[in-house]
C-alpha cells in the first residue's frame, strides 16, 4: 500500500495519506477529517473509478474559460490561508515543499516562513 492508493471497501472509498505503524486515510465518499487506522483491506480503484462512484468530475484548470478559471482562483484564495502548511505539517505527511508553493502559488502570503 502506497501514499496516494485508493481503496475500496463495502461502503467507502479511503485515499491514503500516509503509511507508517498505522494508514493515515480519508473517507473520499464521506469528506470527513483524516484519521489513522490499524489496517485496511478492499479493492484497489484508479482516480476514474472514484469519479465515477462520487460523481464528481475533475477538470484541469487550464482547460476551464478565463472567467471560470478567474471564479476558481478567487475561491482557492479565500481557503488557502487555511490550508496553510508549515514545516512539521509538510515533514509529517510526507508532503513536498514544491506542493507547498504550488498550493500557495495565488496567495503568497499565507505560507509559513520556516527557517
Amino acid at each position: 500500500m502506497n501514499r496516494n492508493d485508493l481503496i475500496k471497501t463495502d461502503n467507502t472509498i479511503f485515499r491514503v495519506l500516509a503509511v507508517k505503524d498505522k494508514v493515515l486515510v480519508i473517507d473520499c465518499i464521506k469528506r470527513t477529517m483524516p484519521v489513522w487506522i490499524d489496517d485496511i483491506s478492499g479493492v484497489s480503484i484508479s482516480e476514474q473509478e472514484l469519479q465515477i462512484e462520487t460523481e464528481v468530475i475533475l477538470t484541469d484548470i487550464e482547460v476551464l474559460s478565463p472567467n471560470t478559471r478567474k471564479t476558481a482562483y478567487k475561491r482557492y484564495t479565500a481557503i488557502a490561508s487555511v490550508v496553510s502548511l508549515n514545516k512539521h505539517t509538510v515533514l509529517r505527511f510526507g508532503l513536498s515543499y514544491q506542493t507547498d508553493r504550488e498550493l500557495h502559488r495565488f496567495h503568497p502570503g499565507s505560507r509559513f516562513h520556516t527557517p
